[in-house]
This record gives structure tokens, C-alpha cells and sequence, in this order.
């Protein structure tokens, strides 16, 4: 750009050219050398503040001088050995037999001789190649019966009362009925075969029957464990179904069940019970009630009932 006066000079005067024949009178506005050596001249040398604020001053390195310090001597404590506690080895026995705690429902219409059978051989035992488990369960009655034909008297060693004739019926009733009856002479030639206690519990009246053979002898002296694995427990739930108690617990079942006397009779007769006692029984099967009976009336009703749930046909 041009400043004020170049500018009137050049422009605001119409008659430069009529006054002026040549731009000499210009010279003293042009760059030329002499003009250069005159503003250089004038001109001050000033620094450059931000190159002075850039200088940093050198740092003072100072020599230290590392003064040793007194080292104390280190303390050393006494160290007294004792001797190691001996700990006496803990001797473990072995673990115990826990028994398996399930219900086993058979599948098969034999219900009652498959649950017996999957007690003393597995439940396994009833899937083998090359055979069913029909076939299996009327091997193991041809077995049975076998046994008892050869050993005429060994039906004696039951722990109930047989007479000839229903020995015969026993032996007969195994080849030649097709299921086993959960309250029969079937159990009574099972226990005794097996020399395995073997407890039918009827869940509706709160009572059990016990087959054992004579010649049954418990680990233990007195055979009322709190668990016996010898045992053989089928329960009859209230309707009529079956299945295998595995847990071995018959000393709960002959504390909190009555015993029946007898699979074909589970009452004596009348006379050999109380009034009290009959009445026990009928609040222990019916449960508390305000009605009042003779002693004949609360015998019956109960001698009718026990007979139906112990006869009645398993679903």
C-alpha cells in the first residue's frame, strides 16, 4: 500500500505530468541504497524478548559429599529351639456302609416276588443279556421250590404256625400262580429260602406282618437294630401300590407299627383283648372319635378292616 502523500502526489493532482517531464522528483521515495543505509542507520537493535524469556540458566551442580553414618551393630535375639509337638497319628477306621435310601417301584405285575428279588440281587440284576426278566424272576421260583421240595420240613422253621396242608399249598402256589400275594405263604417261603427277615407294612392301618425263619441269626446279639441291612422292607401305601424300602430302618417299624398276629388272621379273638386296648386300636386306625362302643362292636369294625387292607389286591 501507499501512504497519504504518494497518493495526492500521484493521483490527486490532474496536472503531475504538465509540471513534472520525468518521475526524478520521485527518487527521494524509492528504495534506493542511500535511502537503506540511512533507515539502517536510525534504526535501534533491539532483542528479542521471547528468545531472552527461552534461556534457561545453567543449573549449579554442587558435589555431594556422602558423610558415613555410624552402622549399629545388628541386635541378635537368642533363638531357642523347641522341640517339634509330636501329634499322635488319628487311626480312621473304615467308612460306614451307608445304605442306599430310595424307593424301588416294580414294574412288573409280580410285583411283590420282584421287589424280594431286586432286595437280594440288585435291581441290575434284572437287565442281563440274553434273558427277561420274567424269565429271570420264574427261574428264581423254580429255585425256591426246588429247595422246598427236597426239604419237606423246612417250611417249619417259619416264625407262623403252618399245618401239613398249607405247606403242600405253599410249595404248590409258587410254580403255578402267577404273581406272589403281598400277605401269602409266597413271603414265607421267601424268608425262609433267603434266612432274610422280610416285613410287609400296611401304611392304611398303621400295622406290619414279620416273616422270618427260625434259623435267621442277626449280626448283632439282640437283632433289633436301629438299621439292619438284613431286612427286607415292602411298604403298601393307602390305594394298594407296593415298593422296597431300602432304608433298613424295621426297628422304627416295630416301634411305631402294630404287629399283626397272623397274615391269614391279623386278630385273635375277641377274649384276648381289653376294652381299652380295642379302643387304643380303633383311635390308632381311625383316629379319636366321641362315639361309644361295646367291646363286640369296636372288635368287629376292626377285625374287618385289618382283614380288607391286608387282603386287598395291590394296583
Amino acid at each position: 500500500m501507499i501512504d497519504e502523500k504518494s497518493f495526492k502526489l500521484i493521483y490527486g493532482q490532474k496536472d503531475f505530468m504538465l509540471e513534472h517531464d520525468t518521475l526524478e522528483c520521485l527518487e527521494k521515495y524509492m528504495m534506493t541504497e542511500d535511502l537503506a543505509t540511512r533507515l539502517l542507520s536510525s534504526y535501534k537493535k533491539v532483542e528479542d524478548p521471547i528468545i531472552q524469556e527461552s534461556i534457561v540458566p545453567k543449573p549449579i551442580i554442587q558435589e555431594l559429599v556422602l558423610k558415613e553414618s555410624p552402622i549399629k551393630e545388628p541386635i541378635v535375639k537368642e533363638l531357642v529351639l523347641k522341640e517339634p509337638i509330636k501329634k499322635e497319628p488319628i487311626v480312621q477306621g473304615p467308612p460306614p456302609i451307608q445304605k442306599p435310601q430310595y424307593k424301588y417301584h416294580a414294574k412288573s405285575k409280580d410285583s411283590v416276588f420282584t421287589c424280594v428279588f431286586v432286595a437280594i440281587n440288585g435291581e441290575q440284576s434284572l437287565f442281563q443279556k440274553g434273558t427277561t426278566a420274567t424269565n429271570l424272576l420264574m427261574n428264581e421260583k423254580r429255585l425256591i421250590s426246588e429247595h422246598l421240595n427236597k426239604n419237606p420240613n423246612a417250611l417249619k422253621a417259619s416264625n407262623y404256625k403252618l399245618t401239613i396242608a398249607k405247606m403242600n399249598e405253599i410249595r404248590c402256589d409258587l410254580m403255578t400262580r402267577p404273581f406272589m400275594d403281598k400277605a401269602a405263604g409266597g413271603l414265607v417261603a421267601c424268608a425262609i429260602y433267603y434266612k432274610r427277615p422280610i416285613y410287609a407294612v400296611f401304611e392304611e392301618i398303621g400295622a406290619y406282618l414279620r416273616f422270618v425263619s427260625k434259623e435267621y441269626v442277626s449280626d448283632e446279639e439282640d437283632g433289633y437294630n436301629a438299621v439292619n441291612a438284613d431286612d427286607i422292607i415292602l411298604r403298601i401305601e393307602k390305594g394298594g401300590r407296593l415298593y422296597l424300602d431300602q432304608s433298613g430302618k424295621s426297628a422304627d417299624i416295630r416301634a411305631n407299627y402294630m404287629a399283626l398276629e397272623h397274615y391269614e388272621k391279623p386278630m385273635l379273638g375277641a377274649s384276648a383283648y381289653k376294652l381299652d386296648e380295642l379302643v387304643g386300636i380303633h383311635t390308632r386306625i381311625f383316629g379319636p372319635s366321641d362315639v361309644k362302643m361295646s367291646k363286640p362292636e369296636y372288635y368287629e369294625k376292626l377285625l374287618v378292616k385289618m382283614t380288607e387292607c391286608v387282603s386287598a389286591r395291590l394296583v
